[in-house]
């Protein structure tokens, strides 16, 4: 089963970084992962109220992945987290097709759903006619 944990690096985190500017906090990541039966998909950093990172990993038991959130947030490196459940099923893409109006092709992807609406659908969306 597929995870998205976004969070933000706590202070000590933070300076544990600037002390050691080479660690590869990847590797520690993985060696987490690895412990729990688990597997990095990928990882990013991320700025959204601070520096952060988003960590997408694989877990053939789902339980594991709530209690290795846990174990990161009890060690001090990250605060604020969000944990998701991510699917890869054709069920979850027939969802947003099913959304688009009827005029709109519906093989657009849902990169093109926006623009399938048209600009100006949007526009008098926000504007009084």
């Amino acid at each position: 089963m597929l995870f998205c944990l976004t969070a933000d690096y706590t202070a000590q985190a933070l300076n544990a970084m600037r002390e050691n500017p080479n660690s590869n906090r990847q590797a520690a990541v993985e060696e987490v992962l690895a412990a729990a039966g688990g597997k990095l998909v990928a990882m990013y950093g991320r700025a959204t109220n601070g520096p952060g990172v988003m960590v997408i990993f694989e877990v053939t038991d789902p339980a594991m992945a709530p209690a290795m959130t846990g174990v990161a947030v009890s060690a001090g490196t990250i605060h604020h987290v969000e944990l998701t459940r991510l699917t890869r099923s054709p069920a979850g893409t027939m969802s947003w097709r099913r959304a688009l109006p009827p005029s709109s092709p519906r093989s657009s992807g849902p990169a093109n759903c926006a623009a399938s609406w048209g600009r100006s659908s949007l526009t008098s969306l926000s504007r009084p006619s």
